[in-house]
């Protein structure tokens, strides 16, 4: 990793304070998109733009490059469309005589908020590394029907400084335990039989991954303890700080191209009284 710059100039301070708190907002951003069945505007509202190596990690594997992450995204929102029309033609009378897009997001809620923060900005100011605990619930439509479930896990990120500010490079979302509301989670699920008007659901499956591998076990009663991993100091990133990226993913040599440099630092100059205030009002908000 390299030597681990451990001072700061009191610029460079206000600088993180500032980055840190850009990102937890476009993690807020995220978690609210996901609350809103707004899953087709995430890529090309959060992610980067200069990066054609972006990834997206689940339990099981990878959606690597702009094209499958974008797929994963409106293939939710695809889903989305027809739970709201299964349940309009299965509940008319509870939806007014509304009709296509009136529909969209019925029978659909999923709080993902994400808690815990922990932020690492690199010394460059090219690239930052965070990690979210996330305890969510969902109500959602099943081929058993709706119901509402437990969903807790991790969001472990990369994120990239652009011209636009900070955007997702790597995110990997790590399900640590998913279960049915009202049932023991420390159990093997059993689900419900199928109902006929709703098994048209398992046609509509997360699309296929393009690298698969195990990232993260979810939970299970045999499962060895494990967490994921939280981000420490470090100076600049290389592909082989993650021994999870497939080599199709990795940078070519270690070496990052094409990033936007961190704002220029005033270095060791003695701070103005204006200076001192902003950084006391950057701390607070923090």
């Amino acid at each position: 990793m390299g030597r681990v710059k451990t001072t700061r100039s009191p610029d460079e301070d206000i600088r993180v304070w500032e980055d840190k708190r850009e990102i937890k907002n476009l993690m807020g951003k995220y978690a609210n998109l996901l609350i809103l069945n707004r899953d087709d505007e995430i890529y090309d509202m959060l992610w980067s733009k200069s990066r054609a190596d972006t990834a997206f990690g689940v339990n099981e594997g990878w959606y690597a490059g702009a094209d499958s992450v974008k797929r994963r995204y409106q293939a939710r929102y695809e889903k989305n469309r027809v739970i709201a029309s299964m349940l309009e033609g299965r509940f008319p009378d509870r939806f007014s005589g509304k009709r296509g897009d009136a529909l969209y997001g019925i029978g659909v809620f999923r709080s993902m908020p994400v808690s815990c923060p922990i932020i690492k900005v690199a010394a460059d100011g090219r690239t930052a590394k965070g990690l979210w605990v996330c305890q969510g619930s969902a109500a959602d439509l099943y081929p058993y029907g709706p119901a509402a479930r437990w969903i807790w896990g991790y969001y472990d990120v990369v994120f990239v400084r652009e011209e636009g500010g900070w955007k997702i490079w790597r995110l990997k979302w790590f399900e640590e335990l998913s279960a049915r509301c009202g049932t023991d989670w420390g159990r093997i699920e059993e689900a419900p039989a199928d109902l006929p008007e709703f098994a048209g659901i398992r046609d509509l499956a997360e699309p296929a991954l393009d690298i698969e591998e195990t990232l993260y076990p979810a939970w299970s009663p045999s499962r060895p303890l494990c967490s994921a991993k939280i981000p420490g100091d470090y100076d600049t990133y290389l592909a082989d700080e993650d021994a999870a990226l497939p080599q199709s993913l990795r940078i070519d040599d270690g070496e990052i191209v094409g990033l936007a440099p961190a704002p220029a630092s005033a270095g060791d100059e003695e701070l103005s009284e204006d200076d001192i205030r902003k950084l006391a009002r950057v701390m607070d908000k923090e």
